[in-house]
């Protein structure tokens, strides 16, 4: 009992010692704290109330079903041919534990990690949101507001001064919106929909840089 409480004790101190956390990132028509900015937040103080963290991707139940484009080559050039291919993969998870160092015990998180495309960006992208979010979750965190209510709140008040750009259809104007765009990661859902698969991975190039 005496260790149950010293590490209850301790978990209440980590949280009361993480100040609310600044949003410093806009993205997605809305405002939110990124990753770094998390941890930044958070990593001091797990380590100053004797815990560790832990984050790690593990298979999950089951499996997920998504439907891809491919596009054919010929010996020439690349068609516009499309083939629609439905794909069975692997459900994994986001696995976070908070460690107390002295009596050993655990707090654990699992969120299910979940991409509607296979290029690697898009799934790094989800396993750096959920990896936020299980934070959020494990040590119950405060931010200024929540994004989904923020967003919401915006478009409800006339926040946004307007509607987002369109990105251009022509591929050169494309690609060189995205270069001159201060917020290019915005544009990566019209990006991952474009019809050329060739095209379409320089345009998310740009959007998510090497």
């Amino acid at each position: 009992m005496e260790n149950k409480t010293k590490f209850y004790t301790d978990y209440q101190s980590l949280k009361d010692s993480i100040e609310t956390i600044t949003k410093n990132t806009d993205g997605y028509n809305y405002t939110y704290a990124d990753l770094i900015a998390v941890k930044d937040s958070t990593d001091k103080a797990i380590t100053n109330n004797g815990f560790i963290k832990i984050q790690t991707v593990k298979e999950g139940q089951g499996t997920y079903s998504r439907e891809y484009i491919t596009h054919l080559k010929n010996d020439k050039q690349y068609t516009q041919f499309q083939e629609k291919t439905k794909m069975e993969s692997q459900a994994y998870v986001l696995n976070t534990k908070l460690i107390h160092k002295e009596t050993g015990e655990v707090i654990e998180c699992n969120i299910p990690l979940y991409s509607d495309d296979l290029d690697p960006r898009a799934i790094g992208s989800a396993i750096t949101y959920m990896r936020r979010y299980s934070l959020y979750v494990i040590l119950d965190l405060k931010t200024e507001d929540d994004d989904g209510a923020a967003a919401s709140k915006k478009v409800k008040s006339g926040g946004f001064n307007k509607a987002k750009t369109p990105l251009p259809t022509e591929f050169g104007a494309a690609k060189q919106f995205l270069i001159d765009c201060d917020n290019p990661k915005m544009y990566y859902g019209e990006a991952k929909n474009w019809e050329d698969w060739m095209q379409k991975a320089e345009l998310i190039a740009i959007i998510y840089p090497k």
